[in-house]
């Protein structure tokens, strides 16, 4: 994507190292229109349940999970917090109904704009009871219960309904499939949820995540029912898809064929690939190749504290802090914040390019693969961070130049070549003192 003209300064920013081809039926405006109108969609949505005097669990770019049930009441929250509203199954009807109006469609073929999704209901078509676990905006799970109560420990009472993967799509454990999702989703929310109930029910329960494990406080042991995957590598299952890809396998995988990546931790800075194998309990005497160097390493040779496993995954998975969101006490929500999420407030500042909000693939790169995730969307009090082209720009520029151009002090722009975040309006006064300076010496 190639950035407009700044039409207060009138520079061009620098041209990205990739720009994507535009398809025959390419119209920016259309896609525009239907990305924002999806958006005011949702947030007409969220006012009418707040209207209401409701809440939702979670919300994606096309769907509100609505804290409802068939007569609505009180649902009471951590903390000694008091009770959320749910709201009944007619409040939300209504809704519905009410946005009908709005519908450009055929009422025969789309009865309603808005409608409860297939989960909602039982196989024979009665509308159930379902509750969730939402442990961030895109990580939940929903789930129904034999015995009608949100919470139990009652055998075989319990069953996921609908798993969502959000940062956990690219890990393969194993082929085995439920429902169409891998089976290991089902697995992973079945534990989270038996540990959620237990520590209701016995409120002295205490859970460490430590090292990939689940361990029960007062014992020092793991906890009961931990899934058998739970100490495997944590591998990425990829495919050789591009020329890029292949290159960096060193001739050591076919075109198109499958490769998986087993994860280390950062400060190894190795990006390791292995030929894609089903045999699970060969995984850890995986031979690697480095593909910044081409070495080879057996994974078995490093310390298992060098190793991500799917039980780190885990861990990691469960205490993700909402970063959309602020905590119930206004502050930024961290590993074990509970309770009903409040709104953040966004402040509009410089204009860059962003990622997308999971892991992507990116060629040109050294690395095989680029780890971005929730990390690229920055949310964080207004500070931001210079990227590599202002960066090249200062480092070209020097010191002392940069120091004249823009008025800020040495310490500053130490910082800002260093990647560290600063205030967006510091970091306007360096773009802007950089590219006036720019005019002012192409006009002489």
């Amino acid at each position: 994507m190639i950035s407009p003209r700044d039409a207060r300064f009138n520079f061009k920013q620098p041209a990205p190292d990739t720009i994507e081809q535009p398809g025959t039926f390419y119209f920016p405006l259309l896609g525009a229109l239907i990305t924002s109108g999806g958006r005011l969609l949702l947030a007409m949505i969220e006012r009418c349940v707040r209207d209401a005097g409701g809440t939702y669990l979670c919300c994606d770019a096309d769907a509100l999970v609505i804290v409802s049930s068939e007569r609505g009441g009180a649902v009471p929250m951590p903390d000694g917090v008091s009770p959320a509203k749910a709201l009944s199954w007619s409040e939300v009807e209504r809704i519905v109904i009410r946005f009908d109006s709005l519908s450009p469609y055929n009422r025969c073929i789309v009865p309603h704009l808005l409608r409860l999704t297939d989960e909602n209901y039982a196989k024979n078509g009665a509308q159930r009871q379902l509750f969730g676990l939402s442990i961030a905006a895109k990580r939940y799970a929903l789930y129904t219960t034999k015995c009608g109560q949100q919470g139990c420990s009652h055998r075989k009472c319990v069953a996921v309904v609908d798993p969502k993967a959000h940062g956990l799509i690219f890990f393969a454990p194993s082929e085995e499939r439920v429902n169409g999702l891998p089976k290991w989703w089902w697995e992973l929310w079945s534990f989270l949820l038996a540990l959620e109930f237990k520590q209701i029910v016995e409120p002295d329960f205490n859970v460490l995540m430590v090292a990939g494990r689940a361990i029960n406080a007062q014992t020092a042991a793991d906890v009961d029912g931990m899934p058998s995957w739970i100490g495997l590598p944590a591998m990425m299952k990829m495919r050789i898809s591009t020329p890029h890809y292949f290159d960096q396998m060193k001739g050591k995988a076919s075109p198109f064929g499958f490769v998986l990546h087993p994860r280390t931790i950062d400060k190894l800075k190795l990006t390791l690939l292995t030929p894609f194998s089903k045999n699970r309990a060969g995984w850890a005497h995986s031979l690697c190749i480095n593909t910044r160097d081409g070495k080879s390493y057996r994974l078995d040779e490093f310390p298992r504290t060098d190793i991500v496993t799917l039980g780190d995954i885990l861990c990691s998975y469960v205490q993700h802090p909402e970063i959309k969101s602020l905590g119930p006490d206004g502050g930024k929500c961290k590993a074990h914040t509970r309770g009903l999420l409040r709104r953040m407030t966004i402040s509009g500042g410089l204009q860059h390019c962003i990622g997308k909000e999971v892991s992507r693939f990116e060629q040109g790169k050294d690395d095989f693969i680029e780890n971005i995730d929730d990390v690229c969307i920055h949310y964080d009090g207004g500070r931001v961070a210079a990227n590599e082209s202002l960066i090249a720009e200062i480092s070209a520029r020097g010191m002392r130049k940069t120091t004249k151009e823009t008025g800020l002090d040495r310490k500053t722009i130490r910082g800002i070549l260093n990647g560290e975040k600063v205030k967006a309006s510091t970091l306007a006064k360096m773009v802007v003192g950089l590219r006036e300076a720019s005019r002012l010496r192409s006009h002489h």
